[in-house]
Order: structure tokens, then C-alpha cells, then sequence
């Protein structure tokens, strides 16, 4: 994993790289994996690791330390390229699409 983060971070201090956009699945980082309990057939515990420090998503600081890392990680990367941060897709009833838009017809 190490060798495919450093070939990106050194793809993206190329000077022909103007735009960098970045997703994931965020709810599963930041919210499913920072349940106390797992739940069936989740396999993985997170966890945040800096210089050979470990802090667990679940009942540790892993969440909070990662968000920052992020957090200095884009802005870090905004000094020199457009950054584009894509979000999860709603995942409540409150955004189901049929909820939020209505068109009203004249006939």
C-alpha cells in the first residue's frame, strides 16, 4: 500500500497535473467503522498510524486523527492544483429524489 500511495503523491507534483479529485466510500471510513460493536460480517478494524503510533477508529482517536490528516492533505495539495473532494451519495430517506424534487405540471 505504501508503494501506491508514494507513485500518487509523486504523480501529483507533476506540473502537468492541474486538477486532482479525490473520493471514497467516507461513510464507511468515518461512521460505520467508528461503531463500538462490529456488525455481521464486517471484517476490518480501522485505524490511523503515524509515526509508528496506532489509534483505532473504534475506541480511539484513529477517526479524529485521520480527518485532520486530511483536512492538511488537501489543503496542503490546494496550494498548487484544483482539488475536488467528492462526497458520499445520501444515504437517508430524507434524499430520496422523488422526495426532493416536484415538479408540478400545467396541463
Amino acid at each position: 500500500m505504501n508503494e501506491l500511495r508514494n507513485a500518487s503523491l509523486k504523480f501529483l507534483k507533476q506540473r502537468d497535473v492541474k486538477t486532482v479529485v479525490i473520493g471514497a466510500f467516507w461513510n464507511s471510513y468515518f461512521i460505520d467503522q467508528v461503531k463500538a460493536t462490529k456488525e455481521d460480517g464486517d471484517k476490518y478494524d480501522y485505524y490511523f498510524m503515524k509515526n509508528g503510533r496506532r489509534e483505532n477508529f473504534r475506541g480511539g482517536r484513529g477517526k479524529e486523527f485521520a480527518l485532520l490528516e486530511l483536512k492538511s492533505f488537501l489543503k496542503k495539495l490546494s496550494l498548487t492544483k484544483k482539488v475536488y473532494l467528492l462526497l458520499d451519495n445520501p444515504s437517508s430517506k430524507l434524499n430520496d429524489p422523488k422526495k426532493l424534487y416536484y415538479r408540478k405540471q400545467i396541463l
